[in-house]
């Protein structure tokens, strides 16, 4: 020991030198690149900011040529109002993704995860757990779920869709128990529901996956109207307006239109046949499974466009339209320096999902499937803070 003492003794001055030397070194070292750094910094943020004036320019000039016209113009301006905003572009989008999801319901689904699943994915955090606080155990259960998707790669088994679908579940309760805005009449309703919906993932798991990816965008649409009650009170128009389609086409209001063999992209046929599968229980009719198609496409487009378009208009500071300028401004002024990398993938995603075929669209839904969980949370957290 004291041998050991002794050579330590004895090399602490070479080793202080060292660590000196390398120190200086590394400091040239990010010296010599700074300025190399900088100037693509310059360069990057130079290149956006031309890009989001050529974008705010183009805009302007389509809402100039657009108000020329009397009708539009009225519409426009009826529109600046985020009340009457709100309602007709939720109204809107019901009955596009409707319409594209009655004949075309395969090729929404393909279309809508890679032009929207990673932005809407951003989204969703973005106004649900950034702009607002959930609770310590909460972020542990959608971690777990975060990290069960990961092991899902791997092929790990059938137990990782009922484990999931437990983290969401205590992402709920712990929802319903946290805070101090609400009474126990609220808290123990909610709870329930909670309990209710973890008991039916073990019992029924297979079922309990096709009720949550039916249910999946009337939640979403709910989230969006309590986001919008103070501002827009007229945004559950729409929620009620998407439920009442799903129920009519289970009541077979759509059969006329409904195709025999919709189109399927080949690349992504193997990926997207599992749609047929979370569109009704096992042992369902044929017609029974058109309809559960349609509705699960439907439900699909509508959760995108509300994440991507409806919520982010209505949980903003300003009530009236905003430039692309400002819109990027307080997006990173949400996300920090998070905010271009992720600019980044939502630019790159469409072109890996669409030509990565069936293996991107997989990878994609196993990896984001734990935003499933964040919403419902989130959606509990929103009921109880009634």
């Amino acid at each position: 020991m004291a041998s050991l003492a002794a050579t330590a003794a004895a090399t602490g001055p070479w080793r202080r030198g060292v660590s000196r030397a390398l120190a200086v070194r590394g400091d040239a070292v990010r010296a010599a690149g700074a300025p190399g750094r900088a100037l693509l910094q310059a360069a990057v943020a130079g290149a956006g900011a031309r890009f989001l004036a050529s974008a705010d320019g183009a805009r302007a000039a389509i809402l100039r040529t657009a108000c020329a016209v009397p009708v539009w113009r009225l519409w426009i301006l009826h529109l600046v109002d985020l009340r009457r905003r709100a309602l007709w572009q939720g109204l809107a989008c019901v009955a596009v993704t409707a319409a594209l999801a009655l004949r075309f319901p395969f090729v929404s689904l393909w279309l809508g995860a890679a032009l929207l699943g990673v932005p809407h994915l951003i989204s969703g955090v973005r106004h649900l757990a950034v702009r607002r606080r959930l609770a310590a155990t909460t972020w542990i259960a959608v971690g777990g779920a975060m990290l069960i998707g990961v092991v899902q790669l791997f092929d790990a088994g059938t137990w990782t869709t009922t484990a999931t679908s437990l983290c969401f579940a205590v992402a709920m309760g712990s929802e319903a128990l946290a805070g101090r805005g609400a009474n126990d009449d609220r808290r123990l309703p909610l709870l329930g529901m909670a309990a209710l919906y973890g008991t039916a993932a073990v019992l029924w798991p297979l079922r309990s996956l096709i009720v949550l990816s039916h249910a999946h965008a009337i939640g979403s649409m709910a989230c969006l109207a309590l986001l919008a009650r103070r501002r827009a009170p007229l945004a559950w128009v729409p929620m009620a307006a998407a439920a009442a389609v799903m129920v009519a086409a289970f009541a077979g209001a759509f059969d006329a239109w409904l195709p025999a063999a919709p189109y399927a992209p080949p690349s992504s046929a193997e990926s997207l046949a599992t749609a047929r599968i979370l569109a009704a229980f096992p042992g369902a009719s044929g017609l029974t499974r058109q309809r559960g198609l349609f509705a699960y496409a439907f439900g699909q487009a509508l959760h995108y466009s509300v994440w991507v378009r409806l919520v982010p208009d209505v949980d903003r500071p300003a009530a009236v339209p905003q430039t692309f300028r400002v819109a990027w401004s307080r997006l990173r002024a949400d996300l920090g320096r998070w905010a271009l990398p992720l600019a980044v993938a939502c630019a790159v995603a469409p072109a890996v999902i669409l030509i990565g075929g069936t293996t991107a669209r997989e990878t994609y839904f196993t990896l984001a499937y734990f935003h499933i969980g964040l919403e419902a949370a989130a959606l509990v957290a929103l009921l109880r803070g009634l």
